[in-house]
């Protein structure tokens, strides 16, 4: 497995070389939190390595890469990302990103705005937009708080960053409850499938022996001002039952320069569930064909 050994931490990463020519243009994949670039390995990826050449890493602190005991806010994880990029000799990409992964591209794209050719954001939750948020009206909030509560789980939609209690949540589930995880699988979280349990324990240790509890809870620091500011082509792809699915409309109304889609019957992790809503958009956007 190769390793890229940054000034604050080791980044696992893959590349997937495009099947025509040494020559294509680059195309990153970045995942959300508690998910791995397994996310994007074997349904998504594949697809776009006829036009582009792939790279996919591991964010600081998940899968193989290293989890140093600070650094995990996204600016933080931007910085390991141009530091990969300058490492692998990618001056220009494209960024496809999902969830956290996307304000991961976004801090990219504030510092270092030549780097960014064009940018998917799939699902990806902005703090600038929390007041349009209102989880109480989300009807699938209110179905999972009640499903929780049957099972004796408190989970608040009132909560200002719900999407990430969810999550360790379910990871709690998968390390203290095993037995009863098959109860969630529509959920489809990273701590589904194989090697779920380990992507579950490995979850907890980071939020319970590093600052990224501390770092993931703050502002994600894009302001309404600064998300104005920034001028790249962006596809953005959102879950039409996904409780981050206002910041897609909201950045749609301030950035000309968005196509904003909705995919039908899908959540958050649409990605893993719809693979095709995903790659059938993305890959026409990010060739130029839209």
């Amino acid at each position: 497995m190769p390793f890229l050994n940054l000034p604050e931490v080791k980044v696992h990463y893959l590349q997937l070389p495009n099947a025509e020519a040494t020559s294509a243009k680059n195309l990153v994949m970045v995942h959300g939190l508690a998910a791995n670039l397994a996310f994007w390995y074997l349904h998504v990826a594949p697809a776009f390595t006829t036009d582009f050449s792939v790279t996919l890493f591991d964010l600081r602190g998940h899968g193989r890469s290293g989890q140093p005991p600070s650094g995990y806010t996204p600016a933080a994880m931007a910085e390991d990302l141009r530091l990969m990029a300058d490492a692998l000799e990618l001056e220009r990409f494209s960024v496809l990103a999902h969830s956290y992964g996307g304000l991961v591209a976004l801090h990219v794209l504030r510092a270092y705005p030549h780097r960014i050719d064009r940018l998917v954001l799939a699902d990806t939750h902005l703090g600038a937009f929390r007041s349009r948020q209102a989880l109480r009206n989300w009807p699938r909030g209110l179905e999972l708080e009640a499903r929780f509560a049957a099972e004796g789980i408190t989970l608040n939609l009132g909560e200002r960053d719900f999407g990430f209690m969810l999550l360790e949540t379910l990871a709690r589930l998968h390390v203290e409850h095993p037995e009863r995880v098959h109860r969630f699988e529509d959920l489809l979280s990273p701590f589904m499938g194989q090697g779920a349990r380990r992507s579950a324990m490995r979850w907890l240790n980071l939020l319970d022996h590093t600052s990224a509890r501390t770092d993931i809870y703050l502002d994600d620091g894009l302001s309404l001002k600064s998300l104005r500011h920034l001028c790249v082509p962006t596809l953005a792809l959102y879950g039409a039952r996904s409780h981050a699915l206002a910041s897609g409309k909201a950045l749609a109304g301030i950035w000309p320069h968005c196509r904003f889609e909705i995919v039908p019957d899908a959540g958050h992790f649409f990605p893993v569930s719809k693979p095709d809503a995903l790659i059938q958009p993305a890959l026409c956007f990010l060739k130029g064909d839209v």
